[in-house]
């Protein structure tokens, strides 16, 4: 049998409670790892680490590997940035499956933590085994990032023009691919292939009614104002 590993990522302050959620959510398994991003280590934070770690021995025997990785200097934002991509990286391409959570430790680690995955989002391939969360301050609900909003940048000077104009058009409502050939003044064929290409990459969904019509994914209604912003 093969075993997915999964590697739980987690921004650490002096609580233990967000990681140990995290971990019951989303349950571990022998080779998996947690990987913990704290600042300078403290009396409160050891405490904190030291319950996560007697946590794993009495319920994982030592078959879940773990590791602290301190960032001591906090005033230094580019270089915590620096550091955390190049630690992410190295950990990230070892794992079938990637679950970062933000709800705890320092405002300045949880927001470098999130730049430097941004970062590593546009230079690899699989983003998708990679998931983000954080829970709200009363820990009453679990919020899940939808970070292929990182390809934003890498398809903002992918698209052909005509794509683009595709774009813009179903933004403002559901067209077929009759309609928006029409607007354009196109081939039928060549806009369904752009369509085609389009719900390929997220960017836009078939609606499964009769006749088809396309609309912008809601997750990417930010890519529009990019696009906006640049013509």
């Amino acid at each position: 049998m093969i075993y997915m590993r999964k590697l739980f990522i987690f921004t650490l302050g002096f609580e233990e409670k967000f990681a140990i959620r995290m971990i019951t959510a989303h349950g571990l398994d022998e080779g998996d790892k947690l990987l913990m991003i704290t600042g300078p280590l403290v009396e409160k934070t050891q405490r904190t680490i030291s319950f996560i770690r007697d946590f794993l021995n009495k319920y994982f025997s030592g078959k879940v590997a773990m590791e602290v990785f301190e960032l001591k200097d906090i005033s230094d934002f580019p270089n915590l940035v620096d550091r955390l991509y190049d630690k992410l990286r190295d950990e990230v391409l070892k794992f079938d499956e990637i679950i970062v959570n933000l709800s705890g430790g320092m405002r300045v680690i949880v927001l470098a933590t999130y730049t430097a995955l941004t970062l590593l989002l546009l230079s690899i391939k699989d983003i998708g085994k990679i998931h983000v969360e954080l829970e709200t301050e009363d820990s009453s609900a679990r919020i899940s990032i939808p970070i292929h909003l990182a390809k934003l940048l890498k398809l903002r000077g992918s698209l052909s023009h005509e794509k683009v104009q595709v774009l813009k058009l179903i933004s403002c409502k559901p067209m077929t691919a009759k309609e928006i050939a029409q607007a354009l003044g196109k081939d039928e064929t060549t806009i369904r292939r752009h369509l085609m290409e389009l719900v390929s990459l997220g960017l836009v969904v078939r609606k499964e009614t009769r006749p088809f019509r396309y609309v912008l994914s809601k997750d990417y209604v930010l890519f529009i104002k990019l696009l906006q912003s640049s013509s």
